[in-house]
C-alpha cells in the first residue's frame, strides 16, 4: 500500500510537468523530438539529455531575427500564430512576411503582414 501510495504522490506532482502550454514561454529552450532520458550530474551542475532530436535551443516557433555577431536568436520577435513562408524586407528598416498564419502578436493578420 506505500508503495501505490508513493507512486500515486509522485503521478500527481509531476502532472504539470507533462502539461502542455497555449503559450510557450521563448525564453525556454526546447528540441525538435523526442526526449527519452534526463540525467543530472550534482558535481558539475549538468544536466544531460538523450533522445530522437537535432536541435535543442530557444523557444523561437514560427521564425526570429538572429544578431549576426552573436549568433543569439531574438527570442522578443514578433509572434505569428503559424508559420512565415517568406520575407523579404521592405526597404524602410521593416519586412513584408508571408505564411499560414492567422496573427501576429494578438493582432489579426490574414496570411500576410509587414512588420516593424
Amino acid at each position: 500500500m506505500r508503495y501505490f501510495s508513493v507512486l500515486f504522490a509522485f503521478l500527481f506532482s509531476s502532472y504539470n510537468c507533462f502539461s502542455q502550454s497555449d503559450n510557450p514561454v521563448s525564453k525556454n529552450w526546447v528540441t525538435n523530438g523526442a526526449v527519452n532520458a534526463i540525467v543530472h550530474d550534482s558535481n558539475t551542475n549538468t544536466i544531460y539529455i538523450g533522445g530522437v532530436f537535432t536541435f535543442v535551443g530557444p523557444n523561437t516557433p514560427y521564425g526570429t531575427t538572429v544578431d549576426l555577431v552573436s549568433g543569439q536568436p531574438n527570442t522578443d520577435f514578433v509572434k505569428p500564430n503559424g508559420a512565415i513562408y517568406t520575407s523579404f524586407p521592405d526597404g524602410n528598416g521593416g519586412w513584408h512576411v508571408g505564411g499560414d498564419f492567422y496573427s501576429i502578436n494578438g493582432q489579426s493578420r490574414s496570411r500576410i503582414a509587414r512588420i516593424n
